[in-house]
């Protein structure tokens, strides 16, 4: 009888094993795993390469968003059109363009893959491991080798290239780009909201309407700023970041505010959310500033230890908190901390008053609150200002 169990028992184990590992990665590969669809959407989100301390070589970490488009118009749209849209059918356009990423159908399960040349011409393929999530997106790091990056500084300007793999039939030209850092350089690391683009985060309403169905607008003085700054710094190998808490579906309308129309900012890497209506993601869009963009921006700076950094920002939110901070971690390696002084008086940015620790305690100023994140950090490394084109050189 023992024996019978033990059969039994083993049995049992022999059917899970083989279910779990075998029958059912099987299964799951052939009916839900499968290759970008023709009639399905790839964007590949503009990147980087970092240099290895050791060999030489570059990782490139890849984001990918793979999605089915939906003509139909949501219920959050129709909500964003009846109370904030303005009433001009070009505003009514611009709105259904900048939210029809609600609507839009993501892909969960797409298995992603990418072609590019190596120093000889020859193709290479690159099969990512993981598949698209929910939100339709993966993320994943590819390494080229030590030889490849140096023939792409010395013939492309160190940006390397490559498309998406696309199945038999498929003739679409899908391509992606990563700047490939040298390890001694400039890296500009900007804010976009309210610091190079007028958001008005602080009003909700103006916010919407800036988002989704108003034209983009710079921050008068800035794109020349950023421009003259590209010009003057080329020769020390200047690159751009782009950290937003805006979420990534929101990057097509911001590359062609930024970089496609009029070529009013230098190319550089973005950084935007994650967000998802249907899970906790769509909590993250309302998430700590503070976390998310010391999350993004820290291992920038600590993955590459002989560049110098400036950070832009603004004083709506936690730019000043967010770049003390990293100040004070990397003290060699910031070179300046640029904030953009906007009106307005508040003791706990973007801090909700029912969260407030004491209604009773004294607001400050923003001159207060400034000069209070940067005491300890030395005056010649911040510049606060109002205008770029009378304060910053």
């Amino acid at each position: 009888a023992d024996m019978d169990l033990v059969s039994l028992f083993a049995l049992a184990l022999l059917s899970f094993l083989l279910w779990n590992y075998v029958v059912l990665p099987e299964l799951w590969e052939q009916y839900f795993v499968s290759p970008v669809r023709p009639f399905e959407k790839v964007v590949f989100f503009p990147t980087l390469g970092f240099p290895s301390a050791t060999d030489g070589s570059y990782r490139i970490p890849i984001r990918v968003w793979v999605y089915q488009e939906q003509e139909r118009l949501g219920k959050i749209q129709q909500y964003i059109a009846e109370y904030f849209a303005s009433p001009t059918p070009e505003d009514k356009r611009r709105l259904t363009d900048n939210t029809s990423w609600i609507v839009h159908k993501n892909r969960r399960c797409a298995q992603v893959a990418v072609i590019f040349e190596s120093t000889d011409g020859q193709p290479v393929q690159h099969r990512f491991r993981k598949l698209t999530g929910p939100n339709g997106h993966v993320h994943e790091d590819l390494t080229i080798s030590k030889e490849l990056a140096e023939h792409l500084f010395a013939s492309k300007n160190g940006v390397f290239q490559f498309r998406a793999l696309l199945e038999e039939g498929d003739d679409r030209i899908i391509l992606g780009e990563a700047k490939l850092l040298k390890p001694e350089g400039i890296s500009v690391i900007s804010d976009i909201d309210d610091t190079i683009k007028i958001t008005n985060i602080a009003n909700k309403r103006e916010l919407v309407k800036n988002t989704f169905s108003r034209a983009f607008q710079a921050v008068p003085g800035m794109p020349e700023l950023y421009q003259r700054w590209k010009s003057k710094l080329e020769s020390r190998d200047v690159a751009f970041h782009f950290v937003s808490g805006s979420p990534w579906q929101l990057f097509s309308s911001l590359k062609s505010f930024m970089q496609d129309a009029e070529g009013l900012f230098p190319r550089g890497s973005f950084h935007l959310k994650n967000f998802r209506l249907k899970d906790r993601n769509f909590l993250a869009l309302f998430s700590d500033p503070f976390e998310y963009k010391w999350k993004i921006i820290e291992p920038i700076i600590a993955s590459l230890p002989q560049r110098k950094f400036i950070l832009v920002g603004d004083s709506g939110e936690k730019d000043p908190e967010i770049y003390a901070a990293l100040a004070q971690k990397f003290p060699s390696q910031i070179a300046h901390i640029f904030i953009r002084r906007l009106d307005s008086t508040q003791d706990s940015p973007q801090t909700p008053s029912r969260l407030r620790i004491s209604q009773s305690k004294p607001k400050l100023t923003v001159e207060e609150r400034l000069q209070q994140v940067f005491s300890a950090i030395p005056a010649e490394v911040v510049t606060i200002f109002r205008s770029p084109t009378d304060e910053i050189s």
